[in-house]
């Protein structure tokens, strides 16, 4: 078989004996550590159809998790295109239905086999994403208002802020803390009974236990309870799921392959461990602990640096039946860059430890030869961020022009943050523009200035509160300051636009006439029925004239106005008074009549647009993520897994002060099973390494370190090793 792939046209890695190593694995678990550019989704997809193809193991018997939905139908596609060329030297291999191969992120698998099962704890349940979470805390948890035991609540996870605020943290910011903190009982496998027996923690304890009480009862669920949901359904019907049921055709689960497994949280680890029940517990994790890069949403490193622990705990059976195999061969990088990734890791401390990374971690060895001899990984050095900026400008637009470059998109400036009101990328973002050169920033945070976003919000509100009357009587800060912008957006297109200024008036005037207290019906909106009207309808009405029927027609735009839409269902589906059934997206007119209620009015502008003023969005992400005709702007977690010939790297000088991330794992342990290994400092330092190598890691052929000299004399954390002085440090001649 492994000969067969080796003739397809466009592989260009052929297969190392440790590749082999794990292709040819036939039972019992399996480790897997694979550095930067080792060809670790080469060899999973290998594995698998190894199993399918030679072992014949039924498809539905076989589990794979990635991180990502895009990350799972790319290993299916390449599973299925292999497949094919497999089948024109054995017809046999055409019966294998993929269709039955389970693949995808680990929410959306417990999903699907909770609805296969058809589980009655489940099915009747609906899937809220993290806005309608987000719309759902803010009105349900007691904690996000003030009162003398919410204020000595906090007192006590002062933490979750920002320790360097001038002021006491908004509702909305405690909504995010305590989604926060839930999620984090979650995800760490708490034991809530021992935290409700605790002084400090007994309210928090019974917050979450309400927050669970009331999603039961509006039938709805969040993604991280889906988990918990999940496996107390594998607790329940083991042996029919993982064992098998020959009389229904269920063969049970014989293979779990699971991607990524260093952003594997606690709960996760449970449910793989339960999946692999069956003897000889073929359970086959891949990752690289030195690339864990999401502690903020709940991974943490110690499932993948101490998986042979968790199976001998689960499993009972000792540490040395794991079969460990390194990948550390990289295809991807010049040598000099390598090495650079290989200094810059082992030169802190803190990832020297016991614990910090697995045992089985070694050097990458590089395997490009060497075209020609030039320095691979250099420091271009400037006095402040904004002649950085300009200095990187000058570099790609000259790269650019004499073609060294073979698109703007084999270069990609990576940076922590890509909010263009960041100290670090802002400076880029307004030198690119000033040289004329295309870039994509699609994780900017300019969601909700896009026109054709600004402008419809603008015309919504115009609507719902014409003169901004409840907005100016009860709201300030950025709620006022971000509902003023949409309506001057908004504004400015009702000169160009005569048609959509129409419906609006006409709205306006409409809703002026309503009688009081009463529910608004469509047909006050412009829609012959006498159905009610809610939100929704404004916002459609709104789409369908122009600019909107022509924005339509360009998927960027149709995307964002898509983004919208889904946001106001998450917000409308929030009932308005605790148990109702009314969504808060029905319209009613205000006691007096002629306008939208006062009270719907003030909880719009702090439950919607204070959502958004707090929180920021983002452009939604396409399956496409850079053109090759813009340099992408990137966050370090957005290039993850992708590659470019050249890489910038710039922020080199983050707060090394632990977020509430660090401080929440810290408090939570004691209610786990888990043992803290490092202080929340130590932690912090060890993620910061961790994220700066994944950064280098992903230049092919050059890497250049974009630093103020400032940063270089005290060895900022991003340039922190000692072979620094021996590097190229470009410094521009003035």
């Amino acid at each position: 078989m492994l000969d067969i792939i080796n003739q397809i046209p466009d592989r260009q890695i052929k297969l190392n004996q440790e590749q082999r190593l794990i292709i040819e694995h036939e039972k019992g678990p399996l480790w897997v550590v694979a550095g930067p550019g080792a060809g670790k989704t080469e060899v999973l997809v290998l594995y698998c159809l190894k199993l399918l193809c030679v072992n014949q193991v039924d498809p539905k018997s076989i589990i794979i998790t990635t991180f990502t939905q895009k990350a799972a139908r790319n290993l299916l596609n390449r599973i299925e295109l292999y497949r094919s060329h497999l089948e024109k030297c054995d017809r046999s291999i055409e019966k294998i239905d993929l269709a039955n191969l389970r693949i995808g992120t680990m929410h959306s698998l417990c999903n699907d086999i909770m609805l296969d099962y058809r589980h009655e704890d489940y099915t009747h349940l609906e899937l809220i994403d993290e806005i309608e979470e987000s719309f759902f805390i803010y009105d349900f948890c007691d904690l996000t208002a003030r009162s003398q035991e919410a204020d000595q609540f906090w007192s006590i996870f002062d933490f979750m802020f920002d320790r360097n605020r001038a002021f006491m943290p908004s509702k909305w910011e405690k909504t995010f803390a305590i989604m926060e903190m839930f999620r984090g009982i979650v995800e760490n496998y708490v034991d809530i009974r021992k935290m409700a027996g605790k002084e400090s923690s007994r309210l928090l304890a019974k917050e979450y236990l309400k927050y669970l009480k009331i999603l039961r009862e509006q039938k709805k669920c969040d993604l991280a309870h889906l988990q918990r949901i999940f496996l107390k359904f594998l607790d329940k019907n083991l042996e029919r799921i993982v064992y098998g049921d020959e009389a229904s055709g269920n063969p049970g689960i014989d293979y779990v392959l699971v991607d990524e497994y260093q952003d594997t949280n606690p709960i996760q680890e449970e449910i793989y461990l339960k999946l692999a029940d069956k003897p000889p517990h073929n359970l086959a994790v891949v990752g690289d602990d030195d690339q864990a890069l999401y502690r903020f949403r709940g991974g943490t490193v110690d499932c993948m640096v101490n998986f042979d622990q968790a199976c001998q705990r689960a499993w009972n059976i000792d540490p040395r039946e794991v079969k460990k195999v390194v990948l550390n061969k990289n295809y991807r990088s010049h040598p000099g860059i390598v090495k650079w990734c290989n200094d810059y890791l082992t030169s802190f401390e803190a990832m020297k430890k016991k614990g910090a990374r697995s045992s089985l971690e070694k050097a990458l060895l590089a395997t490009k030869a060497i075209q020609r001899s030039y320095p691979a990984v250099s420091i271009i050095m400037e006095e402040d961020p904004e002649a950085l900026a300009e200095r990187f400008a000058e570099i790609i637009k000259d790269l650019i022009d004499h073609k060294i470059l073979n698109t703007p998109g084999d270069s990609a400036l990576l940076g922590f943050s890509t909010r263009e009101n960041d100290r670090w990328m802002g400076p880029y973002a307004r030198a690119v523009r000033k040289h004329g050169i295309r870039f994509e920033n699609p994780r900017s945070r300019r969601f909700l200035s896009r026109p054709e976003i600004a402008a419809c919000m603008g015309a919504l509100i115009e609507i719902i509160d014409p003169n901004l009357k409840i907005l100016h009587e009860t709201h300030s800060g950025k709620i006022k300051g971000l509902v003023e912008d949409w309506v001057r957006q908004y504004h400015k297109f009702s000169k160009k636009y005569s048609a959509l200024k129409e419906y609006v008036a006409r709205t306006k005037n409409r809703i002026a006439v309503s009688k009081p207290n009463e529910w608004i019906y469509q047909a006050e909106l412009g829609k012959e029925t006498n159905e009610y009207a809610v939100l929704l309808d404004i916002l459609y009405h709104i789409y369908n004239h122009e600019p909107f029927i022509a924005y339509q027609a360009d998927p960027e735009k149709m995307s964002r106005m898509a983004h919208l839409i889904r946001m106001f269902e998450s917000f409308s589906s929030i009932p308005i008074a605790r148990l109702s059934e009314i969504g808060k997206g029905r319209l009613r007119s205000s006691q007096s009549g002629g306008e939208i209620d006062f009270n719907w009015r003030r909880s719009f502008y702090y439950n919607f647009c204070g959502y958004l003023a707090y929180q920021g969005m983002n452009d939604p992400e396409t399956e496409v993520e850079t053109s090759p005709d813009a340099v992408p702007f990137m966050t370090i977690h957005q290039a993850k897994g992708l590659e470019f010939p050249l890489v910038f790297v710039t922020g080199l000088d983050l707060n090394l002060e632990p977020s509430s991330e660090h401080f929440l794992e810290e408090y939570l342990r004691q209610f786990t099973h888990r043992p803290v290994t490092f202080t929340p400092e130590e932690r912090r330092i060890q993620d910061i390494v961790r994220l700066f190598y994944v950064a280098y890691s992903r230049a092919q052929e050059a890497l250049v370190l974009l630093a103020t000299r400032e940063q270089i004399e005290r060895r900022a954390i991003g340039i922190n090793i000692n072979g620094v002085g021996k590097m190229k440090i470009l410094a521009k001649t003035r």
